[in-house]
């Protein structure tokens, strides 16, 4: 168990090893926004991110980072919604609508060959001519954005793009974080961890929409 401040943000850490899989949690304390890397054979994944808390995701990636500098490239899958009726879905559509995603904005997250695909599509100024004029954000359900993507004839799926967020980029962002062990927040810490653990992907993101989108 540790404590990682930075800027003002305290994060509760914890590490697990199972089956040759490490499993980093990261828990704000005060925002309670949660996040899990998970590491096998090299190669890591950000499997659960909620309440879309920039720096919290800053300050994991960089502890990360430094725990294994050999791992290049974090991947990701983007389907983050907003639990909200029709559950609107935020990266589709700033695709759809000619803007980044949020990851790629955010974090500087780059496509994976299945998404560079998409995008290239997606970007082609021809294409852009059949898209239908902006709408409302709460329109933007699964179901709707099959329907846009039906109507523009967009070949591949705008509903889970994946990516990766680059060393590079990690480093650009990096911030100068204070790690401890246990200390008077351990109990607190540990409550917090342990409620973590029922959280994921599709929990309410509100304020990743409402505010960085």
């Amino acid at each position: 168990m540790h404590s990682i401040e930075s800027h003002g943000l305290l994060v509760a850490m914890d590490e697990q090893a199972a089956y040759d899989v490490l499993r980093y949690r990261f828990v704000a304390i005060e925002a309670e926004a949660y996040l899990l890397i998970s590491i096998y054979e090299g190669v890591a994944n950000i499997n659960d991110y909620t309440n879309g808390h920039i720096l919290l995701m800053q300050i994991a990636l960089s502890y990360v980072s430094q725990k294994h500098p050999t791992i290049i490239d974090y991947e990701i899958q983007d389907d983050t919604f907003v639990n909200v009726p029709g559950y609107p879905l935020i990266t589709a559509r700033r695709l759809l609508q000619g803007e980044k995603g949020w990851y790629e904005e955010h974090f500087g997250a780059i496509p994976t060959q299945r998404t560079i695909l998409l995008l290239d599509w997606l970007r082609d100024p021809e294409h852009r001519l059949l898209f239908p004029k902006e709408k409302e954000n709460s329109w933007w359900s699964p179901s709707n954005v099959m329907k846009v993507c039906s109507l523009i004839g967009c070949p591949y799926s705008v509903i889970g793009t994946t990516w990766c967020i680059h060393k590079k980029s990690i480093i650009e962002f990096e911030k100068e974080i204070r790690c401890g062990g246990a200390n008077e927040n351990e109990k607190n810490f540990k409550r917090i961890i342990k409620n973590a653990k029922g959280l994921c992907h599709t929990t309410v993101l509100e304020a990743k929409y409402r505010n960085n989108e």
